[in-house]
């Protein structure tokens, strides 16, 4: 079920502040390379949950990897269960310029935190990433461009 695609078993955490404290989180990280800068301008993903698994997300980011900022305006709600996901709105990371111009000696953390399931059992709490249309296309990617630091 999950060709192409990847998801996990959420727990059962009814609020943000709860799947902060258990962990209930995607995780990706953006580095650039010795001698280079970048600037990041739109975070895409394609999003898939069950019917009772987390059904709330926000996305958020760090540069140190310990204190993390919300990104968007609010939390985002998903109520369509289709399984091979949905295509989230893009997200503006150009608004943010602290992810502007970022040298390689800095990492930025990305974590997708879920929560709002209501299932006891494992088996009905899958949230995560949609499946692609065909072999090759993409369910996360990140848009921006890569300078060489004189």
């Amino acid at each position: 079920g999950n060709a192409r695609g990847f998801s996990g078993s959420f727990p059962m955490d009814a609020t943000k502040a709860d799947a902060r404290k258990s962990g209930a989180y995607y995780q990706f990280t953006v580095k650039a390379k010795d001698g280079y800068s970048v600037s990041l301008t739109k975070l895409n993903a394609i999003l898939r949950r069950q019917e009772e698994s987390a059904c709330t997300y926000r996305w958020m980011y760090s540069l140190d990897g310990r204190k993390f900022k919300e990104i968007g305006e609010e939390d985002v709600t998903i109520t369509d269960l289709n399984n091979n996901g949905v295509k989230q709105p893009a997200i503006d990371l150009s608004a943010y310029p602290e992810l502007q111009n970022v040298k390689s000696k800095t990492t930025i953390t990305f974590r997708l935190y879920a929560w709002g399931g209501v299932s006891v059992e494992r088996s009905k709490r899958a949230f995560g990433f949609g499946k692609s249309n065909k072999a090759g296309s993409k369910v996360l990617w990140i848009d921006g461009t890569v300078t060489k630091v004189e």
